[in-house]
């Protein structure tokens, strides 16, 4: 075996580049796909630690809240509830209580998350 041709070998490097040879050892592919990846490469929006509870509780609210309404509902729909003004005052205040939760929780804690 030639002293050229052995992976030994201690022969100086010819000069040229041959950026045709293997497109991944081209520089400037790489760096376009660093850019690319860097774009891509974005931190997911989170809340802090003291937060992390609070979509599930505001969560376990609405359901709670859910729940309730259609108890009453149902309760209202009997003979003996049926005009009762403070049941229906109840379930009216527990529909408010979901929509607002819906509507507002949200936005207000999509303020405080850490991300990009």
């Amino acid at each position: 075996m030639s002293a050229s041709n052995s992976p030994y070998s201690t022969a100086i490097a010819s000069g040229s580049i041959d950026f045709n040879f293997d497109s991944s050892l081209n520089p400037s592919e790489q760096m376009r796909k660093y850019k690319t990846d860097e774009k891509e490469a974005k931190a997911p929006h989170t809340l802090p630690f003291e937060f992390g509870e609070l979509p599930q509780q505001m969560a376990n609210i609405v359901d709670n809240a859910f729940s309730a309404s259609k108890n009453l509902e149902n309760l209202l729909k009997m003979e003996e509830f049926q005009k009762n003004g403070e049941l229906i005052k109840l379930k009216g205040n527990l529909e408010k209580i979901i929509m607002y939760l819906m509507r507002n929780g949200d936005k207000t804690l999509e303020k405080f998350t850490i991300g990009f």
